[in-house]
C-alpha cells in the first residue's frame, strides 16, 4: 500500500476510534453499554479512576504504565486495567439476566494473566444475592453493582468533560411492578467529519 493512501487510511481509522458515535454503534444489547462505557473510561481518565475509586478497586504494586481497556476479552465484557491498581472485570447485564453458571465459568477459566482482578456484575437487575455477592465454586467472589451506581460514581467527574466531550448522565429509580429501575442518558454534541 502507496504511503499516501496509508496515512490516510490511518487517520480515518483514528478518527473513527476517537468518535464516541462510532463506538456506541459498533454493537447491540449490552455491547452498546459497554463500548460506550470503554469509550469514555479509555478516553477520559478522571472517568475511570473516579470509578475504580467508588467501587473501592484496590492499589497493586505494578501494573501497566498506561490504561489499557479491553472489550470481549476472552468472552468478558469489559476489562479495565490502570496503572497501580488491580483489573476490573465487568460482565454488563442489561437486557437478559444475570447467570451464575456463566460467571462461574468466566472465574474459573478467563481470568489467568490478570493480577487478582475484582469481578463487577453490572446489571439494571439486583440478583438478590446475600451481602450482593456471589461466590463461585472456586471462591471467586463476583459483586454486584447497579447503573444507579455507575452513575453515582462518574456525575462527579461530568463538569471537568464539559470542554472536551459535553455529555450529561442522569439517574433515577422508579418502581416498575416493585422493581427498580435506572436510567443512563448520554447527551453528546456530534459533529461529523467530511472524508474525501
Amino acid at each position: 500500500m502507496p504511503g499516501g493512501l496509508f496515512a490516510r487510511l490511518s487517520d480515518l481509522v483514528e478518527s473513527l476510534t476517537g468518535d464516541v458515535v462510532f463506538a456506541m454503534s459498533r454493537g447491540s444489547k449490552e455491547l452498546f453499554h459497554s463500548d460506550t462505557l470503554a469509550w469514555y473510561v479509555e478516553r477520559h481518565s478522571v472517568l475511570g479512576e473516579a470509578l475504580l475509586d467508588a467501587w473501592l478497586i484496590p492499589g497493586s504494586g505494578h501494573g501497566l504504565g498506561q490504561v489499557r481497556v479491553r472489550r470481549e476479552w476472552r468472552n468478558l465484557d469489559l476489562v479495565v486495567e490502570y496503572p497501580g491498581r488491580s483489573p476490573l472485570v465487568m460482565e454488563n447485564k442489561v437486557f437478559s439476566l444475570p447467570d451464575t453458571d456463566q460467571l462461574d465459568s468466566y472465574a474459573d477459566g478467563k481470568l489467568h494473566g490478570l493480577d487478582r482482578p475484582v469481578l463487577v456484575l453490572l446489571s439494571l437487575l439486583d440478583p438478590g444475592w446475600p451481602g450482593r455477592t456471589w461466590t463461585t465454586l472456586a471462591g471467586t467472589a463476583w459483586h454486584w453493582r447497579g447503573y444507579d451506581e455507575l452513575a453515582a460514581a462518574l456525575r462527579p467527574c461530568l463538569p471537568g468533560l464539559r470542554g472536551g466531550v459535553p455529555l450529561s448522565l442522569r439517574s433515577s429509580r422508579l418502581g416498575v411492578r416493585g422493581s427498580p429501575r435506572c436510567e443512563l442518558q448520554l447527551s453528546v454534541a456530534v459533529s461529523a467529519p467530511v472524508y474525501s
